[in-house]
């Protein structure tokens, strides 16, 4: 099957399989089917799993007025480019409109429905991925702009995606030279929201010395009087000012900062809920469990075995 690396045209019409035939609930029959320019899967290497970027299913499709895709779930994430046309896509109950050279990262853990525009059906790139830290990537992702990336640079877009697909198709893909792949583009979608840096207030040196203190020792037993002398403020004076630069309380925060490393170590690790707990500052497995359920909506071992496709 042959591949235009820079225009992407169809070269040839094959069976209307997009993604895969058991996702398929289209909103209303289509009129058309659409075209499958090419269509990749590749099994990850179980030894690799949770440590490396891996892609499970990448793709080029052409589409009519169909199909839509609606899940309630779906294992991994996926990263779908507009090529042309115009599609829409539906989470959290927003829906978005995806514009050519769009990227849009859907989580499939999370229900999600996503189809082409019927005044002006998409053609899409696409693939399906996991790895390590890929849930906190993407929460952090969404406080600073939600799911769709627009204006990146389409060549590079679709050599990116020529690349990928020539590592797919290799009898025996590797591993190594995927995951660096993966984050590579990964890095691309990081500095188009420059997340490390602009979106953080501008912290008074006694905050930041309190915000140091919490993000690097969150395991700790921290009090907000020991962070608030660390930031030469009286306790009710620190917990207002957090408030204002952070739109929560400092305990808030603080626990937030530990559901992301337990979160981690869970789907990371093979270290018992104990440990777990232990390391990411509750003082045993019963609070850490009753905490982790009310902010998730699920309990730690359910969390470890949905990242984990048990």
């Amino acid at each position: 099957m042959k591949l235009e690396t820079e225009n992407f045209e169809l070269t040839k019409t094959l069976v209307p399989d997009p993604h895969n035939a058991d996702d398929r609930a289209p909103a209303a029959p289509s009129r058309a089917a659409a075209r499958v320019v090419v269509s990749l899967h590749a099994a990850p290497v179980a030894a690799w799993l949770g440590l490396l970027y891996s892609v499970v299913r990448a793709g080029h499709v052409i589409c009519s007025d169909g199909p839509w895709f609606r899940r309630d779930s779906h294992p991994g994430h996926e990263w779908i480019y507009c090529v042309r046309g115009q599609g829409r896509f539906i989470a959290g109950g927003i829906e978005h409109s995806i514009q050519p050279g769009e990227w849009v990262w859907v989580n499939g853990h999370h229900p999600h429905a996503y189809g082409p525009d019927p005044a002006d059906p998409w053609e899409v790139l696409w693939l399906r991925f996991d790895g390590p830290g890929i849930e906190g990537i993407w929460s952090r992702l969404q406080q600073y702009g939600g799911p769709v990336f627009p204006g990146l640079a389409k060549r590079s877009t679709r050599t990116w995606f020529s690349r990928l697909f020539r590592l797919l198709r290799q009898d025996s893909p590797p591993t190594p030279a995927i995951h660096a792949h993966v984050a590579s583009q990964l890095a691309v979608l990081l500095a188009s929201r420059d997340t490390l840096s602009s979106h953080e207030p501008t912290l008074p040196p006694g905050m930041r010395r309190a915000v140091d203190r919490m993000r690097l020792h969150s395991h700790l037993p921290l009090r907000v009087a020991e962070l608030a002398r660390l930031a030469g403020l009286g306790e009710s004076h620190f917990t207002s000012q957090f408030r204002h630069l952070f739109g929560t309380s400092p305990i808030d925060w603080l626990r937030g900062e530990r559901l992301l490393r337990a979160q981690r170590r869970l789907a990371e690790s093979a270290d018992s809920m104990k440990e777990i707990a232990r390391q990411c500052g509750w003082g045993d497995p019963f609070h850490f469990s009753k905490d982790f359920k009310r902010l998730t909506g699920m309990t730690p071992t359910e969390y470890r075995r949905r990242e984990r496709g048990e």
